[in-house]
């Protein structure tokens, strides 16, 4: 398989490429080992969106009653709200 290298966008080194898989579709990320993670357009907002619902479905399963919507924590003390103020957008 010929896959593309990527030079890094800040130093120029070739990234190496990883596997992001969330609910069994997987995304390619780019890794610099001195820059970080770089992802291609797009691509951020699909992982919160499968991250989110994935979260959203294992969430109701666990209780028969949820909190408010706004109110629901995304982990790590982000609300839904405060993911769709980020976005710029709606999430279900």
């Amino acid at each position: 398989m010929n896959e593309e290298q990527i030079p890094c966008p800040k130093c120029g080194v070739i990234m190496a490429k990883r596997i992001v898989m969330v609910d069994d579709k997987s995304t390619e990320i780019d890794v610099c080992i001195a820059h970080g993670i770089w992802l291609d357009n797009g691509e951020l907002d699909d992982l919160i969106e499968r991250t989110v619902a994935l979260w959203s479905e294992s969430r109701s399963s666990m209780y028969a009653v949820q909190p408010a919507a706004d109110d629901v924590s995304m982990g790590a003390g982000t609300t839904k709200r405060e993911v769709e103020t980020m976005l710029g957008r709606k999430i279900p």
